[in-house]
């Protein structure tokens, strides 16, 4: 197996295990108890740990090995996924979802870092656009098979299956090669990110962000309690939609490598994400699949132009490090989702997280345009 297909496998793996439980977390964590406080508190663990370790993470994957880094990533996740449906208390809880939001850092920061350093000059479109296809038929195959495994055996049996697959994939993370290193003072990263093009940049991308934190406390129940979908059906609901994601991050790669336009594909993508995560809301299952998928096309897109745009703006060498600042903006957008609109969706309805955070997705066209109407040769001034 060439190290580019071992890079994919790693990939989607990653987030076909994880979303075998993750994307039903909080209807397992309010089947056991915890209110929709509680319930945001914890997954917001995720986020907090990511917050405090995403950054350091990013200069690790400059200066050592990152198939090290994947594989302490892949056993700490595996210990999350035991660790879980044995421990009953929900204080002790809130240590069990840290240690698996590090361990999600070290693989989302690692795997991205990787891609990244790896890509091919010639046609970094179709290698960005490869690795969001595999993301999202990752995610869409573990949230269907997340849904049967629960509709089958129930939460315990999802847990089991993800942590014995999270080992495996701790093994063949270290058939990966070897990247170069770099010793960076933290004053070259602070120069790179003080540069314009990278606060339009991040700004962009963290409103982006504040709709991934409401999916993760809203899109679960929505379906449950607005459409009234069960477990089984929401996996091939969200399943399903994913494929959007996947084609869409293909094809979006395809036509910049083509000589599209990146301006065209940042707005088109950030008004489908946006727009669709508002319209997905009406209360008829066929239609708001329909606009989920679309929702799913615009974050493909998106994705693979955020890529695009660290591989202009930021030196290979160290974009492990600053690629990994542009993800903290994120992650930092990601919990003041989960925490914010946990609340409102248990007071006002799940469908109002999901209206809100998509008109801000929408939003971030704005400052990504101050970006795009530059030409490519001024991004490294």
């Amino acid at each position: 197996m060439s190290n580019r297909s071992t890079t994919l496998l790693l990939v989607g793996l990653r987030l076909l295990v994880l979303n075998l439980t993750y994307f039903f977390l909080p209807l397992y964590l309010r089947d056991v108890g915890a209110t929709g406080w509680w319930n945001g508190l914890l997954l917001a663990m995720f986020a907090v740990t990511a917050f405090l370790s995403a950054f350091q993470t990013g200069i690790f994957t400059d200066r050592y090995p990152i198939r090290f880094l994947l594989a302490a990533g892949f056993l700490l996740m595996a210990a999350f996924e035991l660790a879980v449906p044995r421990t009953s208390s929900l204080p002790l809880l809130i240590g069990v979802f840290l240690l698996g939001g590090f361990g999600n850092t070290l693989l989302e920061i690692s795997l991205s870092a990787y891609v990244l350093k790896t890509v091919d000059d010639v046609r970094p479109g179709r290698w960005f656009g490869a690795y969001f296809a595999v993301q999202g038929l990752g995610i869409g195959a573990g949230i269907l098979g997340g849904g049967l495994l629960v509709g089958w055996g129930g939460y315990e049996a999802a847990f089991h299956v993800a942590a014995v697959a999270f080992l495996a994939a701790a093994l063949l993370s270290l058939r990966l090669a070897d990247t170069g290193r770099v010793r960076a003072r933290l004053a070259e990263y602070a120069s790179h990110l003080a540069a314009r093009d990278a606060v339009w940049i991040t700004a962009a991308f963290f409103l982006l962000s504040l709709h991934w934190g409401a999916e993760v406390t809203s899109v679960a129940p929505f379906l449950r309690d607005d459409l009234d979908l069960d477990p089984v059906r929401t996996g091939w609901y969200m399943g399903g939609a994913l494929v959007g994601l996947a084609l869409a991050g293909h094809l979006a790669g395809v036509a910049f490598d083509r000589g599209a336009s990146l301006t065209t594909l940042a707005v088109t993508g950030l008004l489908l994400s946006g727009l669709g995560h508002v319209a997905m809301t009406v209360p008829v299952p066929l239609a708001s699949w329909v606009i989920r998928f679309l929702h799913e096309s615009g974050d493909g897109a998106s994705g693979v132009v955020l890529f695009l745009l660290l591989n202009r703006v930021f030196p290979r060498e160290r974009i492990g490090g600053l690629a990994s600042f542009v993800a903290t903006a994120t992650i930092v957008g990601r919990l003041l989702g989960t925490v914010g609109f946990a609340p409102l969706g248990q007071a006002a309805g799940y469908r109002w997280p999901l209206i809100v955070s998509g008109l801000l997705t929408a939003a971030a066209v704005l400052p990504l345009l101050r970006v795009l109407r530059r030409p490519a040769a001024a991004f490294r001034e």
